[in-house]
C-alpha cells in the first residue's frame, strides 16, 4: 500500500528508523519469513509503548475474520499514524471500534508497509 507522502510525525519516523536498523542486522540469504517477523516484533513494541493500555488478544487462532469497514478503518489510521504518531492512531482503534484485534491487524499493516517501504527502496532482498 502506498501512503501518501505527508510529513510524518516523529513517531513513525523513529519506527522507521528502529526498521531499518533490525534490516541492517540481516544476513544474506535470510528467510522472508524472518525477515518480516523481525520487522513485525519491532512494530508492536513501538505501538505497545506509543499506547501501552492497547494489547493485542493473546490467541491469534481465536480471531475473526476482518470486514471490509475495517480493513478502511485500519487504512485511515495508518494515515494518521504518519500524520499524527502512533499513540493517536492506537488510540483511536481501541476507541472508536472496541476490538483489540484491530491493534495485531494494525501490526500487520504497519508490518507490510515497512517491508515493502524496505524491498522497493532496495534496501532488502525478499529472494536473499
Amino acid at each position: 500500500m502506498d501512503t501518501p507522502h505527508i510529513e510524518q510525525h516523529e513517531s513513525m519516523a523513529a519506527l522507521e528508523s528502529a526498521v531499518e536498523q533490525v534490516h541492517e542486522q540481516f544476513l544474506e540469504g535470510t528467510p522472508d519469513q524472518e525477515k518480516r517477523e523481525a520487522i513485525r516484533d519491532v512494530v508492536k513494541e513501538h505501538v505497545a509503548n506509543a499506547q501501552a493500555s492497547v494489547t493485542p488478544p493473546a490467541n491469534d487462532a481465536a480471531l475473526p475474520p476482518m470486514t471490509q469497514d475495517e480493513r478502511v478503518i485500519l487504512e485511515r489510521e495508518l494515515n494518521v499514524a504518519f500524520r499524527e504518531g502512533l499513540a493517536t492512531a492506537a488510540t483511536h482503534i481501541a476507541a472508536h471500534t472496541n476490538e483489540p484485534h484491530l491493534i495485531d491487524a494494525f501490526h500487520d499493516l504497519l508490518t507490510d508497509h515497512f517491508y515493502d517501504k524496505l524491498v522497493s527502496s532496495g534496501k532488502l532482498d525478499p529472494n536473499a
